[in-house]
């Protein structure tokens, strides 16, 4: 918690600047006509504040009403990140260009005219950047990948898994997303589905009204659909979630594996966060792994990729995972590539097999530029 509160704060502190940033260099383009300044400056506060006024009005006030500031302040936030980013390229030029003047005199003799310019340039840039972003987010892409375990798994002697991770169902992300992912994990005619958490946003209130559960059971597979926690559904409402997913037909497991077709166990832990957030203490995975046959292939879900070690000491054979969301907008992606040991994708270590997946939906604003939003078929192949 108090790590969280740190990275809050940090946030909080980060994106009022940049707000105010914004608010100050953009006042210096505008005419010098006290309304028009004015109305700038209560434009982008009312941007800054949509986010976090839409969050407070759930509850008080009708779902469009808030509904309208979240998703408002969802893409200003991914606005004010990029908008930023150019204002400081811009500043940067223009100090480097006091000590080394290295710009034509053409522009500095029209400064005025090339400030509105460069205004309208980043405001179109903004926009383009944020439609290319949303496009991609739409355009869930099927990843493919070979794993092999060096285990017998009975009869079975390949299993066709697909992952399916951080979709956030709720405000952003609804049913036509959702059918979508659906109709395209269907078409890859998997063996089983694991979803690996952040399934929903946070609450599932949302989520009823446009009956996810339609959609959520209509996951066809061989051995069925699995399911995790993961840190939204504590953030919302853990037990509401997990009863909504079984209520649609999910296998949910927390702390507790199952063996499929009598075969290949199917292992699922509590999201990290369920002991600060949901009062619920996760088990250690070796607690878990100790009550199994480890002559059988053990695949592991759990949300967040953290201390992979632990599933290599527990003798996991392939742990799956989500939560990173790939970094999901540049350049988060490179912040993403400094906190975790594995990111996104698959890495080997000794007999074990890790996969990140960047997920199939999106926190914040709908869009994704640098990842994609994906679904991932695991081809497993076992030993002989």
């Amino acid at each position: 918690m108090r790590g969280f509160l740190i990275f809050f704060i940090v946030f909080i502190s980060i994106y009022l600047l940049s707000n105010l940033y914004i608010i100050i260099r953009g006042i210096s383009v505008i005419p010098k006509i006290t309304v028009l300044r004015t109305a700038y400056a209560v434009l982008i506060v009312f941007f800054a504040v949509s986010f976090f006024a839409g969050r407070f009005l759930r509850g008080y006030s009708s779902d469009i009403l808030s509904n309208f500031f979240i998703q408002v302040g969802s893409y200003w936030l991914a606005a004010v990140l990029y908008i930023t980013i150019a204002l400081l390229l811009i500043d940067i030029i223009r100090i480097a260009n006091h000590f080394i003047g290295f710009i034509p005199d053409l522009i500095i003799a029209n400064a005025a005219s090339v400030k509105k310019v460069t205004a309208l340039l980043v405001m179109h840039g903004m926009f383009l950047i944020i439609a290319a972003g949303y496009f991609n987010a739409n355009n869930v892409v099927v990843k493919e990948i070979p794993v092999r375990i060096e285990k017998k798994a009975g009869a079975i002697k390949n299993l066709r898994a697909l992952l399916i991770s951080d979709i956030h169902l709720g405000i952003m992300v609804r049913r036509k997303e959702l059918q979508n992912i659906v109709d395209l994990a269907n078409r890859q005619n998997p063996d089983i589905v694991f979803l690996c958490g952040d399934i929903f946003d946070e609450r599932v209130e949302p989520v009823k009204k446009f009956n996810a559960d339609e959609l959520l059971s209509a996951f066809k597979s061989r051995y069925g659909t699995f399911a995790v926690t993961g840190n939204h559904e504590y953030i919302g409402n853990a037990e509401e979630a997990v009863k909504y997913m079984r209520e649609s037909g999910i296998t949910v497991l927390r702390d507790e594996a199952v063996l499929i077709a009598g075969a290949v166990y199917a292992v699922g832990r509590e999201d990290l966060s369920s002991r600060t957030r949901g009062g619920v203490k996760r088990l250690p995975l070796d607690e878990i792994a100790n009550r199994l046959d480890h002559n059988r292939p053990i695949i592991l879900m759990d949300h967040q990729p953290k201390n992979l070690d632990e599933a290599e000491a527990a003798g996991v054979d392939l742990q799956l995972s989500g939560h990173t969301h790939g970094g999901q907008i540049w350049p988060v992606t490179y912040i993403i590539k400094s906190m975790w040991e594995l990111p996104y994708g698959y890495m080997k270590r000794a007999a074990t097999n890790f996969y990140v997946t960047s997920g199939a939906g999106t926190w914040g604003p709908r869009m994704r530029i640098g990842s994609d939003a994906e679904i991932v078929l695991i081809n497993i192949e076992f030993g002989k």
